[in-house]
C-alpha cells in the first residue's frame, strides 16, 4: 500500500508564483540578497521589552538546572541508598552428607567431602 503524504505536506501542484505569495518589497530583497528591512508599523518586528527578560529567564533556568544536576552528583543524599536483601533460592536444599569448600579464584582448591550416611 503507497503511504499518501498529508495535505499540508503536500506542495501545491503547480506552485504558486512569487509574486503571489510576497509582497513588492521582500521580491525585491529576495532579488538583492539581503533580508528585508522591518517595517515601522509591523507589530511581528517590534522591539520589546520581552526579548530581553525572556532571553535572561531561559538562561537562569538552564544554569539553575546544571546546579541542581551537579549537586546531586557532587554530594549525594544518603538518604537515597538502596536496600539490598539476599535470599537464599527456596529451590535448592542442602543435600546431607555433602560439604563443598568452594574457592572462586582456584578451580583446584575446591574441595567437595562427601560422607555416608549412617
Amino acid at each position: 500500500m503507497d503511504a499518501v503524504s498529508p495535505w499540508w505536506a503536500t506542495p501545491p501542484d503547480p506552485a504558486p508564483a512569487l509574486e503571489d505569495v510576497y509582497d513588492a518589497r521582500t521580491l525585491a530583497a529576495l532579488d538583492a540578497g539581503v533580508e528585508p528591512a522591518p517595517e515601522a508599523d509591523d507589530p511581528c518586528e517590534a522591539p520589546g521589552a520581552a526579548r530581553g527578560w525572556r532571553a535572561s529567564l531561559a538562561g537562569g533556568a538552564v544554569l539553575a538546572d546544571i546546579a541542581l544536576g551537579l549537586r546531586e552528583v557532587l554530594d549525594p543524599d544518603p538518604g537515597d541508598e538502596g536496600v539490598l536483601e539476599v535470599r537464599p533460592d527456596p529451590g535448592l536444599e542442602p543435600v546431607d552428607g555433602i560439604t563443598i569448600f568452594f574457592v572462586p579464584d582456584d578451580p583446584r582448591a575446591t574441595v567437595a567431602v562427601v560422607r555416608r550416611p549412617a
